[in-house]
């Protein structure tokens, strides 16, 4: 391990009041012992107070549940609640209550093993709800299960009001902090029976997505603690050390689960190309009056070029929801954070799905070029456009138009889109006053400046969820690279605001300029001050922000990548992973996001089981030393 990163833990672990030493093949390990440390709080018991679930979540499931249904979830949990201070590098005197749910109904014994999901950016009950990988190899290895919730999320959120620079402690190192903490109380603070929880336990933790990062990023600077871990989707492809030409992947990864039903991505491709060129090049009086006849249901008639553009992101909204919920089964989970109240389920594999359900009216579209440029030629039954980046030349009348086959065409996706979504997505745009969802904007050469102030000290109000993770993001530069891909696309233009020759450098400079400008919005006009955007350094070789480089690093980390998962694409290769030999790693066919993480079903296919096993065969490896 390099001295860099073994001082960095080093650091991390006297924060903690723990102590360093060397282990014999030369890694830095971190030991918290008991005589080091400051008086640890104990859980407020394993017999602490009931308390409620997050309200909305639990109701959130992969599947959708008859009355009967016994699969464990939220009421199965014992909840408790962790005091953390607000700060385990900076101390304060705030703290804050951590919710913790517990099970322990597959206990047997003195000296199982634990299981530890790492709570991501939601309450921890979604993930209570889910992560049926757990419970179901829980109960199997006879673990303690806990699922911690993330800082500043669900019901463990600090009193922002009236602390001086409240978003500064919102961070991936001081989430990391808590977890380590409840973890080393689960095996070294006695319960008041006098004795442990479980003294001799090894700790796995779990985690999908940004739950992932942290799960493995909890084996790496707290291998004292856990023995292995679970990382699912674990996204890599950040902006600190991503090169140009794996921007897109995430873009090309949608395309790719489109491809699986043979005209669809062209078929998109060739509806969102000739709205935008209508749009850009004033068409839409020609072209409207055939649209209208094919689609009467819209909330009003289409009319002006604007209505062009929001019915271009109307067609081609949510597909990247669907990509990733390459699933075998029903579910729910990518959709809750739109409908809390009444998630949307989704069908087994819903890019398919919807693409299916279109895939006759795209038949007739031809592209040919070099997609590599994206300089490519649509044509559909005589009609062509000429596609250059997001310059496009056509020359067509109202009546080659009307008889294309692309108002049908346009027409079978919309139709597509709601029977998957229950509604039109396109009201959301044409008529958002009947609408709570806000319009897409058009592009415009006109720029909005916010009024700033000198920023105050001392934050004024709480924070939703929603804001949490976008502090999140600029406080610990996880900014995730999306850019026009090559050679896959699945919509016209490519990307807006992108020209062909964007560079890396000009990206991170934007974005750099963009963080700075919201933080100051956060502290001026919202009453938040604290958060700290930071210089994004393309050589970057800081395990802290490149995690790229801390997977050079990481060890006994079974890392899972879904073959459909859009974030499948920005995540982990095969070779960075096994990097080091006693890390496993599994691309999953037809998998799409932690798709190996949720409860098992008589839908799963082959390979999906086979990761399972996989990952149950790692977890006994390592219960058992070896």
């Amino acid at each position: 391990m390099s001295p860099l990163l073994c001082l960095s833990l080093l650091l991390t672990s006297l924060a903690l009041g723990g102590a360093n030493e060397e282990l014999s093949d030369g890694s830095c390990a971190l030991s918290l012992r008991a005589e080091r440390q400051s008086p640890p709080i104990p859980l407020q018991s394993l017999r602490g107070p009931k308390i409620e679930a997050a309200e909305g979540y639990h109701q959130v499931a992969q599947v959708r549940r008859s009355k009967g249904d016994d699969m464990p979830s939220t009421k199965d949990c014992r909840w408790v609640l962790f005091e953390q201070p607000l700060s385990h590098f900076d101390p304060t005197n705030v703290t804050f209550q951590q919710r913790v749910c517990i099970y322990d109904g597959y206990v047997d014994g003195d000296g199982g093993p634990i299981f530890f999901y790492t709570g991501n950016e939601a309450a921890v009950d979604l993930y209570v709800n889910n992560t049926g990988l757990m419970w179901e190899l829980g109960k199997e290895m006879g673990a303690l299960l806990v699922f911690a919730e993330h800082r500043y999320f669900g019901e463990s959120s600090p009193t922002l009001t009236g602390t001086s620079a409240c978003l500064k402690y919102l961070t991936l190192d001081e989430a990391l902090a808590d977890f380590a903490k409840v973890a080393w109380n689960l095996t070294h603070v006695a319960t008041e029976d006098g004795s442990y929880v479980a003294p001799t336990s090894k700790i796995v933790t779990f985690g999908g997505s940004y739950g992932a990062r942290l799960s493995a990023t909890m084996r790496l600077k707290y291998p004292h603690l856990i023995s292995g871990a679970i990382a699912s989707s674990m996204v890599v492809n950040q902006m600190v050390d991503t090169p140009k030409e794996e921007w897109g992947n995430f873009w090309s990864w949608v395309r790719k689960g489109m491809d699986l039903v043979p005209h669809c991505g062209d078929g998109m491709v060739a509806a969102t190309l000739v709205l935008w060129d209508a749009y850009s090049n004033s068409k839409a009086s020609l072209i409207a009056p055939a649209l209208n006849a094919a689609m009467p249901g819209l909330c009003r008639p289409l009319e002006k070029d604007t209505d062009m553009f929001y019915l271009n992101a109307a067609l081609q909204s949510r597909l990247e929801t669907l990509a990733q919920s390459s699933f075998p089964f029903e579910s729910d989970y990518m959709t809750v954070g739109g409908y809390m109240e009444n998630p949307i389920v989704l069908p087994p594999f819903p890019l398919q799905a919807i693409c299916e359900k279109f895939n006759e009216a795209a038949a007739g579209v031809t592209i040919t070029g070099d997609m590599d440029q994206l300089i490519y030629t649509m044509t559909m039954n005589g009609l062509t456009v000429e596609a250059d980046w997001s310059d496009t030349k056509s020359n067509y009348s109202a009546e080659e138009f009307s008889n294309s086959g692309l108002p049908e065409l346009m027409a079978a996706i919309l139709e597509a889109q709601i029977s998957m979504w229950g509604e039109d997505p396109s009201a959301d745009y044409l008529c958002p006053e009947s609408k709570k969802a806000s319009k897409a904007s058009a592009p415009s050469s006109l720029s909005e400046s916010a009024s700033m102030q000198g920023p105050a000290d001392v934050c004024t109000k709480e924070i939703e969820d929603a804001e949490a993770w976008q502090v999140l993001v600029v406080n610990d530069l996880n900014y995730a690279v999306f850019a026009p891909p090559t050679g896959l696309i699945y919509a016209a233009p490519p990307t807006l605001g992108w020209e062909r020759d964007w560079t890396v450098q000009q990206q991170i400079a934007g974005k750099e300029a963009s963080a700075e400008s919201q933080v100051l919005k956060w502290a001026t006009e919202e009453g938040l001050p604290g958060a700290r955007p930071g210089k994004i350094d393309l050589h970057a070789n800081d395990f802290k922000f490149s995690l790229k480089s801390m997977v050079r690093e990481m060890s006994n980390v079974f890392f899972t990548v879904g073959e459909l998962d859009p974030w499948g694409g920005s995540g982990l290769t095969k070779d960075m992973a096994l990097q080091n030999p006693s890390n496993r790693f599994a691309e999953i066919k037809r998998g799409g996001h932690h798709v190996d993480t949720f409860f098992s079903t008589d839908q799963d296919y082959e390979e999906l089981r086979q990761v399972r096993e996989d990952e149950k065969q790692f977890i006994k490896d390592i219960i058992d030393g070896k």
